[in-house]
């Protein structure tokens, strides 16, 4: 049992939630308490895409001396081939576009207008957690390296900049090729949020890509309206 020397509570409203915080203080122990209190809004909803490339193969890409890889040469799963993460790409960017008419209205919709911006105004790109966030959903970043083509010696690529960001998540730059590890909607990504069918935490070999958007809720009935449009679409 914990001492009830000295007992407080408090009500806050934080984010969606609105909770209930006590804590009971003995000599060494504070116990927090949380209990909430009610949901302010509906909370968000989620819509995933989860991606296995045909090719299963591993494959070895050795980089020249970078300490944080161990000896140089690591052993990637299918979901990081290069062609492979060109094609989910394309596909990432084709479904961020979609759209839908209205039947009532005949307005068009568009992702994005229903979609979680947590930086709007000042970034108006939608939440998605993806590997390919480690590249800011650019294939001009997705296609960096640094090499030296006369040596035929490989510094790092976008499989390097994985595993620095895999490492370090909240980096904002990867100095070998200038990269930084966050999404292009402003927070940094953990790699057990885009990747699937890996062991342990030996994100490299995943074999599979899991893409979430996450979609604004509402108590709203238009808006709700506009996220069944844009669901058929799926």
């Amino acid at each position: 049992m914990v001492g009830k020397d000295k007992y407080c509570t408090t009500t806050k409203r934080l984010f969606r939630f609105t909770f209930s915080v006590g804590f009971f203080i003995d000599n060494k122990n504070i116990v927090f308490l949380f209990t909430l209190l009610s949901l302010t809004r509906p909370f968000y909803r989620t819509t995933q895409l989860i991606i296995i490339p045909d090719n299963q193969n591993f494959f070895d890409q050795t980089y020249f001396t970078p300490s944080m890889l161990g000896d140089g040469t690591i052993r990637f799963g299918p979901a990081f081939d290069h062609d492979f993460l060109l094609r989910v790409l394309d596909l990432q960017t084709k479904v961020l576009k979609l759209t839908a008419n209205t039947t009532d209205t005949n307005k068009t919709i568009h992702l994005n207008d229903i979609c979680l911006k947590p930086l709007s105004p000042d970034n108006n790109n939608c939440t998605v957690y993806s590997l390919l966030q480690y590249y800011q959903n650019s294939q001009d970043n997705l296609n960096k390296k640094y090499e030296d083509p006369i040596f035929d010696i490989l510094y790092a690529d976008y499989g390097s900049h994985f595993v620095a960001c895999a490492q370090a998540p909240n980096t904002m730059n990867d100095t070998i090729i200038s990269l930084s590890c966050f999404g292009d909607f402003g927070a940094p990504i953990n790699p057990y949020m885009v990747l699937g069918n890996y062991t342990d935490n030996t994100y490299t070999e995943a074999t599979a890509l899991v893409i979430t958007i996450v979609i604004e809720n509402s108590l709203d009935p238009a808006v709700i309206a506009k996220g069944l449009f844009i669901k058929d679409f799926f």
